[in-house]
């Protein structure tokens, strides 16, 4: 089923690619095929051979295709017995409104404690394990100078031996133990963060930039994650730091009450520097979240920005964001330097003190050598104590910044009332009508929206959808506001010409909200799937599709009213076939027609589009307009376009002026004839 790049075998034709290629040479605007024609019927007409429709059963796993095509995955380790601890999936539902920087992290927290104490409990130990070595050591230097090369010598030898082992395995440990946490708290918080994101986008998107989102899922998360790990860390540190302290006073008291002093010196020091830092890093984020939405922007609409010659201002708008950023990160950049010089010249000065105090202790006779080794070597823990605080130092105000802008978007209130137990309306089908514009939309008829003012259309778009809880729309006479959510959204699909595809499948893609839920990989298959992935192109590289495959005739029906056999043959799997993250093997206008399939796959009695063409060339976009008319027949379709070729193919047209009120409806052609507005609105190309 796979082949490498260097195999000389030739790859195997799989149904999808033959239906694909199928696709491409016969779906065009003459074609009648029915929605009904399904890859059964490619075989029967002969376009499939009978040993290619093997192709169709399901692949086996990752794992036995590498090694079928004999390439080598690394192996998996097992999860050790306190791996549970770190790995458990937590109750991610829902915890309330955390609407204040209190509440977001007196919650993660909660969530993180067992993980916290796990940290805390084991690197006390690490760190107790390690601040023995160099005790072991100058107590074996002491025998060795009294007792010389003698059996005095085996007893201390083989303690600084266990003791090396234990510590260096205990810190390996640690490494591993250290990433399992931030990781998988991380994961929790973004998994928490991202839930929120989703299910209310809609009102968040009025109240926060699109930039400012990413970086709260993305970078807030692990910026408290990573507060909770390093917080446990200088706290266990700190504990072997009090008791090196109190070893070094019962050896020495004038080296302990120099260690012992240092301690709250440097860490005073360093606390001066939090606060102005912490207000400079909230202005970075701040700066970063806005250029991030500058870039979202500029990807969704940067052919529209290249086909008005706007480009220029966009790269000038990018320039001067870029600038406001650069310039917070030098304003930044002070403090940082600071914070560095604390973290490098605290452990260089305690090491200072300490030898030199050691030396005078000596020469004094107040000290022997092999202690004085010891505390030179001590001195490793308390810098480890003072290097964990200056990180705390540094990930503390972020983790309060992030605090804050995550509890900003939990505080979004939800724009949309559930309504679970109203009754639902017994007929799907029926006029829509916006009592703010008075536009009617027949029943079961595709009906345009036009307007000089794109947005005037698009946001009578949106309330026909009720993406806003205030609409005042209605389907046969009954407000949208009063009906259950769940039932607007199975019968009210709305879609606008930028949706976004996911990574998968094309079939899964195209299921959408039918889509099962894919079941996760075991972590050797997920590394055979990462490997497989790296090695084979993405026309060779098919994932397990676990999804329902009595709906492909549907698919396939809803790819040819999309015009999409262009995208059948270019993954040349077909509905296998590998649709990477947002599309990016895709071409614009492909992304827009598999994104319009997807809508039309739904087959939901009323169906809203916005500028569903506007990225197809006019050969397209005249075809989509006339199979979608096809598809949708009986259906109602509502369309927020300005372009003839789709106007041609409408049955009603309802005509806003310039204040977004219905100013003219008719059939595309009456108001073509009678009303000039709209006929230098439209008159482009053959009307």
């Amino acid at each position: 089923m796979f082949n490498s790049k260097n195999s000389s075998t030739p790859q195997p034709t799989s149904a999808g690619a033959l239906a694909g290629n199928f696709l491409a040479e016969n779906y065009s605007a003459d074609n009648n095929l029915g929605d009904n024609y399904s890859a059964a019927n490619y075989l029967t007409d002969g376009y499939l051979a009978p040993e290619s429709a093997q192709a169709i059963k399901s692949s086996s796993t990752y794992y036995e295709e590498a090694q079928a095509l004999n390439i080598p995955v690394p192996p998996v380790a097992g999860e050790p017995n306190w791996g549970p601890l770190y790995s458990q999936t937590f109750d991610l539902t829902d915890p309330g409104t955390l609407d204040t920087r209190k509440k977001v992290l007196v919650h993660t927290g909660k969530q993180s404690w067992k993980r916290f104490l796990g940290n805390l409990l084991y690197g006390f130990v690490q760190y107790g394990s390690t601040s023995l070595l160099p005790i072991t050591a100058g107590y074996l230097l002491d025998q060795l100078i009294i007792h010389g090369l003698s059996k005095a010598l085996w007893l201390p030898t083989l303690y600084l031996l266990l003791n090396i082992l234990v510590a260096s395995t205990l810190y390996g440990f640690m490494q591993m133990i250290t990433l399992i946490t931030s990781e998988r708290a991380c994961f929790d918080d973004i998994d928490r963060t991202a839930s929120r994101s989703v299910t209310n986008g809609h009102a968040i998107s009025q109240e926060i930039s699109s930039g400012d989102v990413v970086q709260t899922v993305e970078t807030d998360a692990y910026n408290l994650a990573m507060f909770y790990e390093s917080s446990a860390h200088t706290l266990s540190a700190l504990l072997v730091a009090l008791g090196v302290c109190w070893y070094m006073f019962s050896i020495n008291i004038p080296m302990g009450l120099a260690v012992l002093l240092s301690i709250p010196l440097f860490s005073g020091i360093s606390s001066l520097i939090s606060k102005p830092l912490h207000k400079r890093i909230d202005a970075r984020r701040t700066e970063s979240g806005t250029l991030t939405t500058v870039a979202n922007d500029a990807v969704m609409g940067l052919r529209i920005l290249r086909g008005l010659g706007a480009e220029s201002r966009y790269l000038a708008r990018y320039e001067k964001q870029s600038e406001r950023l650069r310039d917070t990160g030098i304003a930044m950049a002070t403090l940082n330097s600071l914070s560095a010089v604390m973290r490098q010249a605290s452990p260089a000065i305690v090491t200072a003190i300490i030898l030199g105090i050691g030396s005078a202790e000596i020469y004094a006779g107040r000290l022997e050598p092999g202690q004085l080794v010891a505390f030179f070597g001590l001195t490793g823990i308390i810098n480890t104590f003072m290097m964990r605080l200056s990180w705390l130092i540094i990930i503390g105000p972020k983790a309060w910044v992030s605090a804050r802008k995550i509890a900003a978007l939990n505080a979004v209130p939800r724009k949309l009332n559930d309504n679970a137990d109203s009754e639902a309306p017994s007929e799907p089908y029926g006029e829509l009508a916006d009592p703010i514009s008075g536009a009617q939309a027949p029943a079961g008829k595709l009906t345009a929206l036009v307007c000089a003012e794109p947005d005037h259309s698009a946001q009578v778009a949106k309330r026909f959808a009720r993406l806003d809880e205030h609409t005042p729309a209605t389907l046969n006479g009954q407000p949208l506001t009063e009906m259950p959510l769940k039932w607007v959204r199975t019968n009210l699909l709305y879609s606008h010409g930028e949706a976004g595809l996911f990574a998968g499948t094309l079939r899964e893609g195209l299921l959408g909200r039918k889509a099962r839920a894919a079941k996760p990989l075991s972590p050797g298959e997920l590394l055979a799937w990462n490997t497989l992935q790296n090695r084979l192109d993405d026309n060779q590289f098919k994932l397990q599709d676990q999804q329902r495959k009595d709906l492909d005739d549907k698919l396939l029906g809803a790819l040819k009213a999309a015009a999409c056999a262009d995208v059948m043959g270019s993954l040349q799997l077909g509905l296998d076939g590998l649709i990477t993250e947002k599309g990016r093997n895709l071409s614009g206008g492909q992304r827009q027609r598999v994104s319009l399939a997807r809508a039309l796959a739904q087959q939901s009695p009323n169906l809203i589009l916005v500028e569903p063409t506007s990225a197809l060339d006019a050969n397209t976009e005249n075809q989509v307009a006339e199979d979608l008319k096809a598809h949708r027949n009986g259906k109602t379709t509502i369309i927020a376009t300005a372009s003839p070729l789709v106007l041609h193919h409408t049955d009603h047209v309802i005509f806003l002026g310039p204040d977004g009120q219905v100013q003219d409806t008719g059939t595309h052609h009456e108001l073509f004839q009678r009303n000039s507005a709209y006929r230098a609105l439209t008159g482009r190309g053959n009307a």
